[in-house]
């Protein structure tokens, strides 16, 4: 099961079941923010991290 959390140089997330669930994380706490308005097909807008903060993955 592949699992993701968001890693800055000073601090490492929990692990989240999907991509989603990490940016949602990194968002509230304060590494980035999503577009305001949603895609036509219902997903998400897309995620700015923090130039510092990538979301790691693990298989």
């Amino acid at each position: 099961m592949t699992q993701w959390r968001y890693v800055t140089p000073k601090t490492t997330g929990r692990w989240h079941p999907t991509r989603e669930a990490a940016e949602d994380a990194a968002i509230q706490a304060g590494f980035g923010h999503r577009d305001s308005h949603c895609q036509s097909n219902g997903t998400r807008g897309r995620f700015y991290a923090h130039p510092l903060v990538r979301i790691e993955e693990e298989p």
